[in-house]
């Protein structure tokens, strides 16, 4: 390559290469936060069905325990 094969390699195509290669960066960097909001949203919903849950199963066991007490205090009346 020649003196003008150099020049014009540095002066035309280097920043027109680093130009593409931030632009590239900058769509992965996007992509990268839009797929780490839509999880942490996924999991922000996951957490809040599993709270939830949990609160109906002890409300259901809570219940199970008081009509299993008052069915041995019938028991016990009878």
């Amino acid at each position: 390559m020649n003196y003008l094969g150099h020049w014009l390699l540095a002066t035309l195509l280097l920043p027109a290469l680093a130009i593409a290669a931030e632009a590239f960066l900058d769509a992965v960097d996007q992509n990268l936060a839009a797929y780490g909001q839509s999880h942490g949203a996924n999991n922000d919903a996951l957490a809040n069905s599993l709270s939830r849950i949990d609160a109906a199963l002890q409300t259901i066991e809570a219940d199970l325990i008081e009509m299993s007490t008052r069915g041995e205090e019938n028991a016990d009346a009878a």
